[in-house]
């Protein structure tokens, strides 16, 4: 199992060892942002450029568009679809906002092979719980690309949920009441 830090730096992926397994980082130049994913000898394994069209890249991999890679399902915020390096098909379920994501292998039946659980703050008793995520052993393989697609899906959610954050932030349902009244 794995847990989620957010630093100054960037976002940091740690297991039981000494050192993160993964480290992100995201750069904001004006005009695009840059997330690198580094593994834990510092080898860059993949980038999101964040521009038009956001393009990305695994490994040395030529750059493809997000949705190119990770395929949406039909229903939307339902699933997302990808292929492993070794051509096999997952899917990213629960990937709507608020819920514990997990990756499924298609050709293997059963319970997920991956899992993302949020970090979780109670407000009782003024605990929290870092966020997590678990890899079985029939994930290890692809597990670069399980941590990076991850990653990738949770921060477009994040990003789904600040502008639905913003757009409620700015509809103010008292301001047509009162014109209404005052009419």
């Amino acid at each position: 199992m794995a847990s989620l830090t957010s630093t100054s730096e960037g976002t940091l992926v740690s297991t039981a060892h000494p050192r993160p397994a993964y480290k992100v980082e995201t750069h904001d130049s004006g005009s695009k942002t840059i997330t690198t994913v580094r593994n834990s000898e510092e080898d860059i394994i993949a980038s999101l450029v964040e521009r038009d069209v956001p393009k990305v890249t695994i490994d040395d991999t030529p750059s493809v568009s997000l949705n190119s890679w990770m395929k949406p399902g039909l229903l939307p915020l339902s699933l997302v679809s990808f292929r492993g390096d070794q051509g096999r098909k997952y899917q990213w379920r629960n990937v709507a906002a608020g819920l514990n994501m997990e990756l499924y292998a298609v050709d293997t039946p059963g319970g997920p092979v991956a899992a993302f659980c949020k970090a979780h703050i109670d407000r009782t008793n003024d605990t929290s719980t870092p966020a997590t995520f678990r890899l079985t052993a029939r994930a290890r393989e692809i597990a670069d690309t399980c941590v990076v697609s991850c990653l990738f899906l949770e921060k477009k959610r994040r990003m789904r949920e600040n502008s639905a954050q913003a757009r409620t932030d700015t509809w103010n349902p008292m301001d047509y009441l009162y014109e209404e009244t005052r009419a």
